[in-house]
């Protein structure tokens, strides 16, 4: 069954401080990237804006083969939006 048709009303992701929601979020964005679906995210810890940028750290790609990943890092087209501040 496709991740896209879990979109329609949006993933929750929750979980304890430090079991993984981030990482698996952005898999689950990256998946629905891949398939041209628009993903909006809520950042306010900018702790997604890297997912715009095409990894070069050359120790973090070395390691890539340990997670059976592929070596072809790549960035995804985006738009990031900033809020007023309320301060």
């Amino acid at each position: 069954m496709p991740l896209s048709k879990y979109t329609q009303k949006g993933i929750p992701v929750s979980g304890a401080s430090g079991v993984g929601k981030t990482v698996a979020a952005k898999v689950i964005a990256e998946e629905l990237l891949e398939d041209r679906i628009p993903v909006p995210v809520f950042d306010y810890t900018k702790q997604w804006q890297r997912i715009l940028e095409k990894n070069t750290n050359e120790e973090m790609l070395d390691r890539y083969a340990e997670f059976d990943m592929r070596r072809n890092p790549k960035g995804f087209k985006g738009q990031i939006l900033h809020s007023a501040s309320t301060e």
